[in-house]
């Protein structure tokens, strides 16, 4: 079968990397060569480099669980067996290889590997253990067994490679997210982003981002990323959580589904929350979407899975999906403007008013950040939301155009740029949109590029775009994004309840600016909030300049609380039970 031939093709390479534990490694760039050297010719699928990294008679022994043990003596039949696999893997899969809890003792390296091949959807994941020794002429001798995902991310110790970008596998750490009710009555809700897990306190707030140690013991700091964390958190096998000792018994008040529907671009993947309170009534719902960036189904820092367990226990049904090209989702999220994006949100509405025991006129949008402009683009293309739930959402009330020189100066003033430099700046971007919308005014943006790249100048060319408007040869953001898209006369004419919920030191939305336009918004259904000292996903901060989330430590009082009350009532209508 051929999926038993991948399994032994990748033990076959996989062993040979692991001949030195992770700490030698670090020190010694000779130890490490040989699993740089394989890692790299796997993923190039060069079967002769492979080899190359064997003894000449070096001995491969498979030894898995379900087969026959098969011995394969030499390196040239060791080529021969890779040379076979390679050529019928599917053509342009990308390979990554990784190892976790590489140990040595008497000349014997033994630890897990892992192998990831394809992307999006048609991605596939195999596990394994393995055994080897090394020999002056390189590997003599590996044995592969079998493993499983739970037994790679159960081991302790980092990723061999990459494990700063090291994303978490959501079959195995979704899992562990929800939500575990303490003796105090107090809650603690863990949430997972790409490749971090968090943990809340819904009763002081602290909101705090976790260390791996293992895959089922981490360390908490005082903050979202706290290099020192020190506070041991356990997701025992029972299924209860341990924080500093404290043990809480899990809660099971939401029911959580995987869920595949039809996109524009292909098949869409997210996690569909449902509340359990024995109610029978057909519940609103709600879709929730992205902010920019390769996101999945729990956002950034986790936000949207955060928002998700909120909301459903706040009597919702949610609907969280990987954007297009992410996790499980097909498509490409790099070249999707407003439009593709608003597709997909729609095609999720539509999925979610299918579904039993859910109300279908009370299915709404919601999310934070980039979101706004995409609920905005959903409405024009008729996805018809009952409802708008937007957090720091500048596509609120204003364009890309000015959301983005707004960030651009709160950013230079905060790296201590002058007033001078910001306005040299700010002038030069300005001028690159203009020219861009009439190509007639070049001239002012090359000008405004002489004035700002100036040799004095040199300290601002990070913060320039390009001098010139001809089509480049990798689109930029601003070549897939409509960066004129005016969402406000949309939100004037929408007729359905919205919550619009701002930041007091939002650094990527305008918040006064934004308010004053939300202003002409004539209708009694619309609340317009401002969150005191929160950042741009409503975290406590007390300035501008430290709205960075891995430097704070808990969401501002009084932020879940605004979403939450305005669930349960919203211009008279309980969007939470009939």
């Amino acid at each position: 079968m051929i999926m038993m031939t991948l399994r032994r093709t990748a033990f076959a390479l996989l062993l040979a990397l692991c001949l030195s534990p992770v700490g030698a490694m670090a020190q010694d760039d000779a130890a490490s060569a040989p699993f740089a050297q394989l890692r790299a010719a796997y993923a190039a699928r060069d079967a002769a480099a492979a080899a190359a990294a064997y003894a000449p008679d070096a001995r491969y022994i498979e030894a898995y669980d379900s087969e026959r043990p098969t011995i394969i003596t030499g390196r040239g039949a060791i080529e021969r067996h890779l040379r076979s696999f390679l050529e019928r893997l599917p053509a342009g899969a990308p390979i990554d290889l990784n190892f976790r809890s590489i140990r040595a003792a008497r000349g014997r390296v033994t630890g897990l590997y892992r192998i990831r091949f394809g992307t999006g959807p048609t991605a596939r994941t195999l596990f394994g253990r393995f055994s080897t020794r090394l020999g002056a002429d390189g590997f003599v001798q590996d044995i592969s067994s079998s493993a499983d995902r739970a037994a790679f991310e159960d081991a302790s110790g980092p990723l061999m490679f990459a494990n700063d970008d090291e994303e978490l596998d959501p079959l195995y750490y979704a899992p562990l997210t929800g939500s575990w009710r303490r003796a105090d009555g107090c809650r603690w809700t863990v949430t997972r982003s790409v490749r971090r897990l968090y943990l809340l306190d819904e009763c002081s707030g602290a909101w705090r981002g976790l260390t791996r140690v293992s895959g089922r013991d981490w360390r908490a700091g005082d903050r979202i990323v706290d290099t020192q964390a020190a506070s041991p958190v356990h997701f025992l096998v029972d299924g209860r959580l341990s924080v500093d000792g404290v043990v809480a018994a899990a809660e099971s008040d939401i029911a959580r589904d995987t869920v595949n529907f039809a996109g524009p671009a292909g098949v869409l993947a997210g996690t569909l929350y449902r509340p359990i309170d024995g109610s029978a009534k057909p519940r609103a719902a709600i879709v929730l979407v992205h902010g920019s960036g390769p996101q999945d189904r729990d956002g950034y820092a986790s936000i949207i899975q955060l928002l998700a367990l909120r909301l459903s226990r706040a009597g919702l049904v949610v609907l969280a999906f990987d954007k297009r090209g992410v996790g499980g989702s097909a498509g490409d999220w790099t070249s999707a403007g407003f439009p593709d994006l608003a597709a997909d949100a729609n095609a999720a509405m539509r999925f979610v008013r299918a579904q039993a025991g859910v109300d279908s006129t009370r299915v709404g949008i919601g999310g934070s950040s980039q979101a706004g402009w995409i609920a905005a683009r959903s409405v024009v293309d008729g996805g018809a939301p009952a409802f708008v739930l937007l957090i720091g959402a500048a596509g609120s009330a204003m364009n890309v155009e000015e959301q983005n020189l707004y960030n651009t100066g709160v950013q230079m003033r905060c790296a201590g740029f002058s007033p001078d430099q910001v306005r040299l700046a700010l002038d030069q971007q300005a001028a690159f949109f203009a020219a861009r919308r009439d190509p007639a005014r070049l001239p002012e943006l090359q000008a405004a590029t002489a004035s700002a790249a100036a040799p004095a100048n040199a300290a601002l060319n990070d913060w320039l775009f390009p001098a010139d408007i001809s089509p480049p040869l990798q689109p930029q953001w601003y070549d897939v994004l409509d960066t004129g898209f005016e969402p406000l006369p949309i939100w004037r004419t929408y007729q359905g309840p919205m919550l619009l919920l701002f930041s007091e030191y939002d650094d990527s939305t305008p918040t006064l600016a934004a308010l004053r336009r939300v202003s002409t918004i004539q209708r009694t259904n619309v609340t317009v909030t401002t969150i005191p000292g929160a950042q741009h996903i409503g975290l406590a901060t007390d300035n501008v300049c430290r709205g960075d989330v891995s430097a704070l430590a808990g969401f501002a009082p009084g932020f879940w609380e605004a979403i939450e009350g305005w669930i349960a009532a919203t211009d008279g209508v309980d969007l939470a039970h009939e």
